[in-house]
C-alpha cells in the first residue's frame, strides 16, 4: 500500500529531532489511541515502530511483540501498553522505541 498516514508522518519527524522521551510518548498517544481506551495496541506499537525505525512493518513485528510484552500491561487483560508503560519502556528500552540516529 503506497498510502501514507499523516500520523505516520509526523511520527517519523519526530523521531528525528530532540524532544525527550516524555513528550515524545505524549504525542504517540495522542495521535495513535484512536478509540480513546487509554493502551495502544500491538496494531498501534507496530505502525509506531515503522515510525520510528523507518523500516517495514513485517521486519518490526517481533520488536512490536516484545515491547508489549515488557511492558504491556497485563493486569487489564487488554495487553496493550498504557502512556505510563510506554514512557517507562521508552526509557528502559530505548532502541527498542525511539532509536538514535546518527548523522555523519
Amino acid at each position: 500500500e503506497n498510502v501514507i498516514d499523516g500520523r505516520q508522518l509526523v511520527m517519523c519527524f519526530v523521531s528525528a529531532v530532540t524532544f525527550s522521551a516524555e513528550e515524545k510518548c505524549k504525542l504517540a498517544f495522542d495521535m495513535f489511541d484512536d478509540d480513546g481506551s487509554g493502551y495502544l495496541s500491538l496494531n498501534h506499537i507496530e505502525i509506531l515502530l515503522t515510525c520510528t525505525h523507518f523500516s517495514k512493518r513485517e521486519t518490526l513485528k517481533k520488536k512490536a511483540y516484545n515491547l508489549l510484552r515488557l511492558v504491556g500491561d497485563k493486569s487489564t487483560g487488554t495487553g496493550g501498553v498504557s502512556m505510563k508503560a510506554l514512557t517507562l519502556g521508552a526509557y528502559k528500552f530505548p532502541s527498542l522505541i525511539f532509536p538514535s540516529f546518527v548523522t555523519v
